[in-house]
């Protein structure tokens, strides 16, 4: 359905910081509820990529968080309120949630990353 898959095997293991509209720059994420009270995020220690099969599809994930490898590292799937597909929230440094938990944000990151996804007041 939305023509992404994900590639690639890069050593991240540096820290991204918050910069307003900052998910466009090199280890940085913008503006975004899941990055609620949060400053700094690690961005995992094995990064990957998505990998778009058409210009569409580019269009259906927004990218809210930029790896140090200037690529997308956290992208966001919102459907219309009158849709009935749920939020997805796709992360290319999953190795930020097993192997560096106590590292700049990342508790924090997952806490608000589930509260978004449950959409609450949305529908």
């Amino acid at each position: 359905k939305f023509g992404i898959t994900v590639d690639g095997n890069y050593y991240g293991g540096q820290t991204m910081t918050y910069k307003e509209d900052g998910h466009r720059g090199k280890g940085n994420f913008g503006q975004h509820e899941i990055f609620t009270g949060i400053t700094s995020l690690f961005e995992g220690i094995t990064i990957s990529h998505p990998v778009y099969s058409t210009t569409a599809s580019r269009e259906i994930f927004i990218p809210i968080a930029t790896a140090s490898d200037g690529n997308t590292s956290i992208a966001t799937y919102d459907p219309p309120s009158t849709s009935t597909e749920g939020r997805l929230c796709l992360d290319c440094g999953f190795t930020k949630l097993y192997v560096n938990w106590d590292s700049a944000g990342t508790a924090r990151y997952i806490v608000n990353a589930s509260c978004w996804l449950l959409g609450i007041g949305k529908h």
